[in-house]
């Protein structure tokens, strides 16, 4: 177990490089920080910001690093120097979630703001074009993931429902909000490509993560882990060990694994096909606000406070 620490404020978001040797880390102190995943040693401090940061993301192919926050600002990083390569200005409203898509030909972020109204933006990649925009109304946005396929982004958000959104087919728009007491699953239809899906569940979605190789996503409801068939819309499993709420769910780039992180500072370990809980882990450090797997499934790391803990499975 390694502890890592140097944030000077609340941790809001970890991630590993794909080849697994770095994690990356955002905070409230305003600072992007990479450490190396053998020695727990501090390798970068970035301030390029004007305020906190919430997000940051490896695109697949390792060689970039995005990250954002408070200031509304898109950054992107040579991940090897760290060296600032492109910046835009994604909204006028804080920044709290991005996304590479599988090819890292395109670049996603969510907007915050309760007020004003929360947006989704997508870029392509070179010369960080927008190509296309969503509001999704008065609720903060948790998280956002690709399909596998790259064709739809899964918006976790505030809305007691799990958005799909297919932004190549339908450049800017709005979506109704919902009713929060509903209920039920709008499915997918094998041989149609609808441009917006709602799947319904009884919570907020406060985060979600999708399987590198299967076609399933994973989403935070309440205290209970959802699994679902994206092409379908189909609820497969419920995974429930946890006694509070869970607020960061992530799969392990083999698919096999997926992590579930909670309030009550819990982290689940899952089988994927099984359904089955295999590991679980108290550090007693208070509430998780993020969980991270390695790509070779064997090391983890979670954000609680200002500190981030790392740590093999088989501890």
């Amino acid at each position: 177990m390694l502890m890592l620490q140097g944030h000077a404020g609340p941790v809001t978001s970890v991630c590993y490089s794909p080849r697994g040797d770095r994690l990356a880390s955002t905070g409230l102190d305003g600072t992007l920080r990479c450490w190396d995943r053998a020695t727990a040693r501090s390798l970068a401090v970035i301030r390029d910001n004007d305020g906190p940061l919430r997000c940051a993301e490896f695109s697949p192919d390792g060689r970039r690093l995005a990250a954002a926050g408070d200031d509304a600002m898109l950054r992107i990083y040579d991940a090897a120097t760290m060296q600032l390569l492109d910046t835009c200005s994604g909204s006028y409203w804080p920044l709290s979630s991005i996304a590479w898509s599988p090819q890292a030909d395109r670049i996603t972020a969510g907007s915050s703001d309760r007020v004003h109204g929360s947006t989704v933006v997508v870029w392509r990649t070179r010369g960080l074009r927008k190509i296309g925009s969503l509001s999704i109304g008065h609720y903060e946005i948790h998280g956002l993931v690709f399909t596998p396929n790259g064709r739809r982004i899964a918006i976790a958000s505030g809305m007691p429902a799990l958005v799909l959104w297919s932004s190549s087919e339908l450049p800017f728009t709005e979506l109704d909000e919902l009713p929060s007491h509903a209920f039920h699953v709008h499915a997918l239809e094998e041989n149609t490509s609808p441009q917006l899906i709602r799947l319904l569940q009884r919570n907020a979605v406060r985060s979600v993560s999708a399987s590198p190789n299967r076609q399933r996503l994973a989403t935070a409801d309440g205290n209970e882990v959802l699994l679902w068939e994206w092409r379908t819309g189909r609820v497969t499993g419920r995974l429930s060990d946890h006694r509070e709420t869970v607020t960061a769910v992530e799969f392990a780039w083999s698919g096999e694994l997926l992590a579930s992180a909670a309030a009550d500072g819990a982290v689940c370990i899952w089988h994927e096909s099984s359904q089955r809980l295999i590991a679980k882990f108290d550090w007693e450090l208070g509430a998780l606000t993020d969980v991270a797997f390695s790509p070779d499934g064997q090391t983890a790391a979670a954000a609680a406070g200002c500190e981030i803990l790392m740590w093999d499975l088989d501890d």
